[in-house]
C-alpha cells in the first residue's frame, strides 16, 4: 500500500499471498485451480478475487487511470524476467511493513492476527480499504466486464510490442556504435543494423544535399562576382572593350583543336572569355562553378593555352563575341547580362558543342540541380533567378531567333541583347 511515508513499494507479496493469488490467475486463465494452499486460503482467495474482478471491469474507481498502471506493472514484469534469462525475478509490490500488517489484517482459520508492535494506524488504512471493496458493488452488466478486460490485454500487447520495438532498435544502435569484438554476429543482425543507418542516411541526405547545393550557388555567385570586376580591369586597359579576341567564322568550337585557326582567330567563344586567365586578370579556379564536377581548375595557365581542353571544362556562358564590333561598357547596356551558369540549350556530344533541338527556350542551366542561374550583368550585379531572363531578354538566346543555332550566329546588338553561349 503507497503513503506519504512509503512512496514506493520494495518487497513481493507474501508467500501465502503469491500462493492464493497463482490459484486465482490459474482459474480466471481456464487452468487448474488446485495446488498447495495456506490455511487461510479461502478467505484470502475471496478478497483477490473481489479485487481482480473490480480492477479488470473499473480500474478507475481505484485510481489506477485506465488501467495504464497496471499495463505498465505487466510489461516491466516481462521485461525483468527476460533480462534475468528466465531466473525468478522478485517483483516490487508491498513493503515489508505493509505486508506484515496485511498477514495480520486478512482472518487465519477465521480469527485476524495479531496486529505488528507499532503498526496500529497502518492496520486501519488497510482495513478501510478491505471494507472499501467490500461495500463496492458488482459490475451491473457482464458484458461490461468482459470489454473492459479486452481491452486492458490490448493495452498490454500494444505496450509489450512497443517495448518490444524500442529495444531491438536499441540493440541495432548499440551494434553499430559498437561493433562486436567477435565474428558472433548473424548476418540478420548486420542487414538490421544496416537498415538503421541506412533509414538514418536517407533522413539526413536532403538536408545534407540541400546545404551543398546552397554553398555552390554562394561559391558560383562570388566567383561571378569577382569575375565582374576583373572584367572591368580588363576593359579599362583595353579601350573599354569586355575580352575580346581576332573573331573567326564559328564560335562553337569550345574545346576543340581548331578553337584557334592557323591565322589566329578565335572559332570558340569561349576562348574569348579564357583572355581574363591567360593575360592574368584572374585564376582558373574563379571561372569554374563549385556545381561543375569537371571544370578543370589546374594546368590551364600555360602561355600556349588559348581554351579549356574540352567543352565540359567550361563552366560559364559568356556573351557572344561573333558579332562586328567589340563590346564597350560606356556603350552597353548596365543590365545586359555577360556571363552566366552554363546554357542549356547547348549540350556536348561526341565532344563536340552543339545546339539541342529539344531543349525548351526558358530551360533552366543544368548547374546546380537545375534550379536556376547565376547571372552577371556587365553593372557588376550577380542575380540568383530560377528564369533565364533579365528584365524582358532571354539571356539564352537572340531575341526574336525561333531557330536552331550552328555557331555562326550574332546578336544584332551585342550591347543589348545578351546571347550567352559557350
Amino acid at each position: 500500500m503507497l503513503t506519504p511515508d512509503h512512496p514506493e513499494p520494495d518487497l513481493q507479496l507474501s508467500a501465502a499471498d503469491a500462493a492464493v493469488l497463482d490459484t486465482v490467475m490459474r482459474s480466471r486463465g481456464g487452468g487448474d485451480a488446485t495446488g498447495p494452499m495456506p490455511p487461510d486460503a479461502g478467505d484470502r482467495r475471496a478478497v483477490m478475487e473481489r479485487l481482480m474482478g473490480l480492477l479488470a471491469a473499473d480500474a478507475e474507481h481505484l485510481e489506477l487511470g485506465s488501467g495504464d498502471a497496471l499495463v505498465r506493472a505487466t510489461v516491466d514484469r516481462v521485461a525483468a524476467a527476460r533480462a534475468a534469462g528466465g531466473e525468478p525475478v522478485e517483483i516490487k509490490t508491498l513493503c515489508a511493513a505493509d505486508a506484515a500488517v496485511l498477514d495480520a489484517v486478512l482472518p487465519g482459520k477465521g480469527q485476524p492476527g495479531p496486529t505488528p508492535s507499532g503498526q496500529s494506524e497502518r492496520a486501519d488504512r488497510v482495513r478501510g480499504v478491505l471494507t472499501l471493496l467490500n461495500h463496492l458493488s458488482e459490475p451491473a452488466d457482464a458484458a461490461d466486464l468482459e470489454a473492459d478486460a479486452d481491452r486492458l490485454v490490448q493495452r498490454t500487447l500494444d505496450a509489450a510490442a512497443e517495448q518490444r520495438q524500442r529495444e531491438r532498435f536499441a540493440q541495432q544502435i548499440e551494434l553499430f556504435s559498437e561493433p562486436r569484438r567477435t565474428l558472433g554476429v548473424s548476418l540478420r543482425q548486420v542487414i538490421a543494423a544496416a537498415a538503421v543507418f541506412l533509414l538514418g542516411f536517407s533522413l539526413l541526405m536532403p538536408a545534407i544535399e540541400r546545404n551543398r547545393a546552397e554553398a555552390q550557388q554562394i561559391a558560383c555567385a562570388t566567383n561571378l562576382g569577382i569575375a565582374g570586376r576583373q572584367m572591368q580591369a580588363y576593359a579599362v586597359d583595353h579601350a573599354g572593350m569586355l575580352p575580346r579576341g581576332p573573331v573567326g567564322s564559328s564560335w562553337i568550337k569550345t574545346g576543340q583543336p581548331d578553337a584557334i585557326d592557323d591565322a589566329g582567330r578565335y572559332q570558340s567563344n569561349s576562348a574569348h572569355l579564357y583572355l581574363l586567365i591567360h593575360a592574368g586578370y584572374t585564376a582558373p579556379e574563379r571561372l569554374a562553378c563549385p556545381a561543375n564536377d569537371q571544370a578543370n581548375v589546374g594546368g590551364v595557365g600555360g602561355v600556349r593555352q588559348f581554351d579549356w581542353g574540352t567543352p565540359r571544362a567550361v563552366s560559364y556562358s559568356y556573351q557572344n563575341q561573333h558579332g562586328t564590333t567589340p563590346i564597350r561598357l560606356d556603350r552597353s547596356s548596365p543590365t545586359l547580362a555577360v556571363l552566366a551558369d552554363k546554357n542549356p540549350l547547348f549540350v556536348v556530344r561526341s565532344g563536340q558543342v552543339v545546339f539541342d533541338v529539344d531543349a525548351d527556350r526558358d530551360a533552366r542551366s543544368s548547374l546546380h540541380r537545375a534550379r536556376g542561374q547565376n547571372i552577371l550583368t556587365l553593372d557588376g550585379r550577380v542575380r540568383w533567378t530560377a528564369t533565364p531572363r533579365i528584365g524582358d531578354d532571354n539571356v539564352w538566346q537572340i531575341a526574336g531567333h525561333a531557330g536552331a543555332y550552328d555557331g555562326t550566329e550574332a546578336p544584332a546588338d551585342a550591347g543589348r541583347d545578351s546571347f550567352l553561349v559557350p
